[in-house]
């Protein structure tokens, strides 16, 4: 159970709760972590596999590739679908800025890349071609704004214009779910 910002829980619901094997998750209401009340019985086997697995590295690659497929083929499948969403606007007649050539050598680019994360025999090369494939990703997204938007290339801080500021407060706000979600879940 996850409480966001100043709530109350009383004695009692919480007794129930832990006597459930609920983990009651108190947050700030900006997601930040102020504790965890737990029974705990779960919670030791579940820390020692994780610590258990964290130093397997064979298990780390295989997580890791796991993710970074998952990401190209999710990015992939994003631009695709914009893809299909100015296409339709161009038929009707609203026309787009998007530059078709940049466009598919990105997305053939990260399809590149997906295969050989697939391959990859290390973490490193692992992490390098999952950054090649942000570099063709964003190259997409270029290819799809306007000019007046003014992205060149994802650049982090600080954030040289609009679309990289845009990137970063929402990275920011994904961020503070994910660190929230993962403590709930333990």
């Amino acid at each position: 159970l996850a409480l966001y910002g100043n709530v109350q829980v009383t004695a009692q619901a919480m007794a129930t709760l832990l006597e459930q094997g609920v983990r009651v998750v108190y947050l700030s209401s900006y997601g930040k972590m102020r504790g965890v009340v737990s029974s705990g019985s779960k919670q030791a086997q579940l820390r020692q596999e994780q610590y258990r697995l964290m130093s397997d590295e064979s298990a780390n690659l295989r997580l890791a590739k796991a993710v970074v497929e998952g990401k190209i083929h999710n990015q992939r499948v994003l631009l695709q679908r914009q893809q299909r969403r100015l296409s339709s606007l161009n038929e009707r007649g609203a026309g787009s800025v998007m530059d078709q050539g940049a466009f598919n050598s990105a997305l053939n680019g990260m399809l590149t890349m997906g295969r050989s994360a697939q391959q990859a025999t290390d973490s490193n090369s692992l992490r390098g071609f999952e950054g090649k494939a942000a570099a063709y990703y964003f190259q997409a997204i270029r290819s799809m704004l306007s000019p007046e938007w003014g992205f060149e290339r994802r650049a982090f801080y600080p954030p040289p214009d609009p679309f990289n500021s845009l990137l970063s407060f929402c990275y920011s706000l994904l961020t503070k779910d994910v660190v929230a979600s993962v403590n709930v879940v333990g």
